[in-house]
Order: C-alpha cells, then structure tokens, then sequence
C-alpha cells in the first residue's frame, strides 16, 4: 500500500483547503472536523458561559454598592466639614457667644459681632434637620445643610470656658452615612 503524503501549512500558519489534507490531532484538523456539535455539548458550553458572566457580575455589583456608600460618606463630609467651618470663622471674629435650646434637638447659638448677631440654628428638631444661618449684619439667612439629602442629627455646643466653645455636628446623607465633627473654637475678642 502506497503511503498518503501530507500537506504542511506553510510559515504563514496557512491552513490547507482540501480536507484530504487535514492531518489527525493537528489544530485545523479539529477546528474544521464536519461532525458539528450535539445539544448536549451546545447545553454544556451555554451553561459555562453563564456561570462565568454570572461569577464577574457578582464583584461587580458589589463594588457599585461599595461606590455609593463611599460617595455617601464623602457628600456628609463635605456638609460637616462646610457647616462647621462656617461656624469656627464666624466664632473667630466675634466678640461674645450665647449658646441656647429653645426646643428639644434644636440648638441656638448665637455670636455677637461689631455690627449686629450671627445666628446659628440646627439640630435634628429645627425644621427637619436644617442648620441655618442667620446674619443680621447684612440681614440675610443661608441653609447651611437644607435637610434634603443631607440633615443634622446632632448639633450641641458647649462653653468649656469663656473663651472656648465645643461643638459637635452630626450631618447624615440619605438616611444611611453619617460624619461626626467635634471642635473646640476660641472666641478671640470674648
């Protein structure tokens, strides 16, 4: 019997085009096999592919959950960190502090300056969370913190001596990050 010569592809890795030259267990040989799939190996390679789509999918979900808490937490920073720097530059420049409750989780702090008062307003009982401003120098109020998306829990001061007041803000977003500040700010001119 006369022996059968192959076909080699070429450097180019070219495959050869008729199928007498397919050479058994060689890549093209598998790859261009006529059989074709059954269902079952179809089945089989779907059912793979699902659980690897729904194995990287998993990590995924997980790290957007993880992005919304931290932007969460970075936004009530942020307010914490406004509401109470506003408070400490005010604080700085006055003369004089009166800190009151005039209703339960409602604190009023109020600083006196050469032209008139400055007043703070908040807690988690002042108008659902706010904390305003309320400058009678120029006679305008600001939000500080609207109690939109973000709103006061917390708000206390404290004289720890003529000087020196200790505050506390406790800003919480979407009802699920909070960010407690504690301060002491030193009344300058007092």
């Amino acid at each position: 019997m006369k022996e059968k010569k192959y076909q080699v592809p070429s450097a180019k890795n070219q495959v050869p085009r008729n199928s007498d030259f397919l050479v058994p267990g060689t890549w093209y040989a598998v790859l261009f096999n006529q059989r074709g799939v059954s269902m079952v190996e179809l089945m089989i390679t779907v059912v793979i592919a699902l659980i690897v789509v729904f194995a990287t999918a998993v990590p995924f979900f997980a790290e957007r959950s993880f992005l919304v808490q931290g932007e969460r937490q970075a936004e009530a920073q942020r307010d914490a960190q406004f509401a109470m720097q506003a408070i400490a530059r005010i604080g700085r420049q006055s003369t004089g502090v009166a800190i009151t409750t005039p209703a339960a989780n409602h604190q009023r702090i109020t600083f006196t300056q050469p032209c008139g008062t400055i007043i703070f307003d908040g807690g988690a009982g002042f108008n659902g969370g706010q904390l305003q401003r309320n400058n009678q120098c120029p006679g305008q109020t600001d939000l500080l913190i609207d109690a939109g998306r973000s709103r006061v829990a917390t708000f206390t001061a404290a004289a720890v001596s003529a000087n020196v007041i200790n505050f506390q803000i406790d800003v919480i977003h979407d009802n699920q990050r909070n960010e407690l500040l504690n301060t002491q700010i030193f009344v300058r001119n007092a």
